[in-house]
């Protein structure tokens, strides 16, 4: 397989249709979030685990530093992939059932294309 795989997938979430790219690359992976009508790159943030945390750490790298969407999801999605992980989370009208219903999406995804994540 090539050290960089790219997986788009999409769904209509919340009668808003989201849009999901993952780059993998051979030790760490790249996901944007974003909505199909506005495609913007305004927020991105870094989890990676140490062998000196039990939760990954995350750095928040572009946007807003009291949105902790892009962290919140890049920790979780680095703890369960056992890499670090960027996330790009470019959805501005955002609520925490829109979130949840977009981290279940992205869940259904890694378990029916693991080899893309």
């Amino acid at each position: 397989m090539s050290p960089v795989g790219i997986h788009q997938f999409s769904g209509k979430i919340l009668d808003k249709n989201v849009c999901f790219q993952a780059l993998k690359l051979t030790d760490q992976l790249v996901l944007w979030i974003g909505m199909e009508s506005e495609p913007a790159f305004k927020d991105f943030a870094l989890a990676m685990s140490t062998s000196y945390e039990k939760s990954p750490i995350t750095v928040k790298i572009l946007g807003d530093a009291s949105s902790l969407t892009s962290s919140t999801l890049a920790s979780r999605l680095s703890k369960r992939c056992k890499k670090p992980v960027f996330v790009s989370f470019n959805i501005s009208e955002s609520n925490q059932e829109l979130f949840t219903k977009i981290e279940e999406r992205l869940l259904e995804e890694i378990m029916i294309s693991p080899e893309f994540f």
